[in-house]
């Protein structure tokens, strides 16, 4: 028996046809999956063409499910990627980024500032700790030195950075064109000149 193209085939002659398991077939029938169903205690009959053509349906149907997933993550990083462009245009147009000669020398001379702090702090701590044999004053002596270096090397970095200018423009990272070096070319310095 031929039907649209297709053969009448059993439950069994399917699984053969597709070669497929019967809980498979059974599980396409759950599905959907089109047959004729001759009633209780009598096998469903299914015709190979519309089954074929479900199964292809079905495929069709999970490539664009996929292919719409693919599209929603483009999508969703397109847009995350504008908003960020739009967050970055409002905060230059409301001078938010720093300029980079600014930043440079902010940082330099916080680095030059705690630099001092701490090498006054070691003098300070070998002076009140010699001949020192309390091991628990030792740190507190120590911990309370590095803390008043370390707080006032702060204060300074906040008065530096209060007496800076606000930024008028805002400009891409580059390197420093007013001689002041960078953090690698002032450690190689160091390294060179000890």
């Amino acid at each position: 028996m031929t039907k649209a193209n297709g053969r009448i085939v059993s439950r069994v002659e399917l699984a053969g046809v597709f070669g497929v398991s019967l809980t498979a077939v059974d599980a396409w029938v759950r599905r959907g999956c089109p047959c004729e169903r001759r009633g209780r205690g009598v096998e469903s009959e299914f015709n190979t063409a519309a089954v074929a053509d479900w199964l292809a349906d079905r495929a069709k149907g999970r490539r664009s499910a996929r292919q719409s997933e693919e599209m929603d993550a483009a999508t969703l990083r397109r847009l995350r990627a504008q908003a960020i462009a739009l967050e970055m245009e409002l905060k230059k147009k409301m001078n938010k980024f720093a300029p980079v000669e600014e930043v440079t020398q902010v940082l330099s001379r916080a680095r030059e500032v705690t630099q001092q702090h701490l090498e006054r702090a070691a003098g300070e701590a070998a002076h009140l700790l010699v001949g020192e044999t309390d091991e628990a004053r030792f740190d507190r002596v120590l911990r309370d030195v590095l803390t008043d270096a370390l707080n006032a090397a702060a204060d300074a970095i906040a008065d530096v950075e209060a007496a800076s200018p606000p930024p008028e423009t805002c400009r891409a990272i580059e390197k420093p064109k007013n001689g002041t070096p960078t953090h690698a070319q002032h450690r190689k310095q160091r390294t060179v000149t000890r």
